[in-house]
């Protein structure tokens, strides 16, 4: 017997989409301009700008595709603004009284809510990818493993960024909170060891800055942070006489997106169970 309960509401999801178009179209807009649109133009004016040998430089042109440093400050932003918008209703006794009374159950509504929230970001993302791909290609540019490799960091960090705001909107009661609270989890340990090792360097003489900042960073308690330092692209620079240029890039922060899917892996794995516990209790 095929079971009735359902994890997402078709309605529901349809009504996000039109409703915060305005929010995925922008981010869409955003990553096409600093991504594939950067890219092309760097391709049209090559020979202006590298000479009649430019093909040596593909690895340069291609570098706005698969900026990981870009891409983490738009996925910071548009997770924020994504969630708040997705959740904005908990904050507004009207409204959630109103959705609350509609047929669909609050565990549709989440669910439905956490995938409309990841779509807005991860499809605007595949989007960016075959564009990308495209330019490349149209260029003979055949090397476009890198530009995959972005893809899949950049909808990790989506998903690990998205999580976050949930659970902030999820533990907070006001709209303003959800920000705050996101920024401060964010920023606020950065912050501190940043003005820690200030005060320390102008107390103690003969230390520099940057090694108290290595003895008392401990960067797992800022997320992103601890994305911007430890995962993106690096190049391997040749020179050859007046020529300096990129030869290929070695990708970092394997291990630190592996060690965070496992975290949510786990507490997936713990909602998962708990949900079907319920439903087999409702069946």
């Amino acid at each position: 017997m095929k079971s009735k309960i359902s994890f997402i509401n078709r309605t529901m999801l349809q009504k996000n989409v039109k409703l915060y178009w305005p929010i995925w179209t922008l981010y869409t807009i955003v990553l096409l301009l600093n991504g594939p649109f950067s890219m092309w133009s760097r391709f049209k004016n090559a020979e202006f700008i590298y000479g009649k040998n430019w093909h040596k430089y593909m690895l340069d042109i291609i570098s706005p595709a698969i900026s990981m440093e870009a891409d983490m400050i738009f996925i910071f932003v548009m997770a924020l603004v994504t969630g708040m918008a997705m959740f904005s209703y908990l904050y507004n006794s009207r409204a959630c009284n109103m959705i609350h009374s509609m047929p669909v159950t609050r565990r549709q509504l989440f669910s439905t809510n956490v995938l409309t929230g990841l779509l807005f970001m991860w499809i605007p993302q595949i989007i960016k990818y075959i564009m990308s791909f495209v330019i490349c290609i149209s260029y003979g540019n055949t090397k476009v493993v890198h530009i995959g490799i972005n893809l899949l960091a950049a909808m990790g960090i989506s998903f690990f960024m998205y999580s976050l705001v949930c659970l902030c909107a999820m533990i907070t009661g006001q709209l303003v909170s959800v920000a705050v609270m996101y920024a401060v989890v964010n920023l606020l340990y950065g912050g501190a060891v940043i003005a820690i090792a200030n005060v320390l360097t102008y107390v103690s003489y003969g230390l520099s800055y940057m090694e108290f900042v290595r003895k008392i960073s401990a960067t797992w308690f800022a997320p992103m942070l601890q994305l911007l330092n430890r995962v993106g692209f690096h190049p391997t620079m040749k020179n050859a006489g007046d020529d300096y240029y990129c030869i290929k890039y070695t990708f970092r922060g394997t291990n630190t997106m592996s060690s965070r899917l496992q975290l949510y892996t786990l507490f997936l794995i713990r909602f998962i169970s708990t949900e079907i516990w319920k439903m087999q209790e409702v069946l």
